[in-house]
């Protein structure tokens, strides 16, 4: 069951290191945006959003991305929503980084928190090992 939920929220954390989802809840904020940690990670009207997106993958450049020397090059001819460009899920992508860490980290207490309440307590506590 660990290992299910672990690969489920996964896809739910890599939502906020892959989408546009983390600049969208910025701009809501002018000129000082919150501190990562005040994230909300399922705010509806960005998660409704049609606004959202999904980094793409543009062959061959992405793969150029991928090669340390040349990632400045590829980063810099690839288009706006591109993997590439709207990747953040290490340090070296920037500050939004932090925020798309914040946000994985918060949905994954809130995926928890919805199983807590759907699972009788004696399956809760096997899921816990408790």
């Amino acid at each position: 069951a660990w290992i299910a939920f672990g690969r489920l929220i996964h896809t739910a954390q890599d939502f906020y290191a892959h989408t546009n989802y983390v600049p969208m809840w910025l701009d809501q904020f002018d000129d000082a945006p919150p501190a990562p940690p005040e994230i909300d990670p399922v705010q509806k009207g960005l998660i409704e959003s049609s606004g959202i997106r999904s980094g793409k993958i543009y062959f061959p450049m992405d793969v150029l991305y991928f090669v340390p020397f040349l990632r400045k090059l590829s980063v810099a001819l690839l288009p706006n929503d591109s993997h590439a460009k709207m990747n953040l899920d290490s340090p070296k992508q920037g500050p939004r980084f932090e925020y798309a860490r914040a946000a994985a980290v918060k949905r994954t207490v809130y995926e928890f928190g919805i199983l807590e309440k759907i699972l009788t307590p004696e399956m809760f506590a096997k899921f816990t090992d408790s």
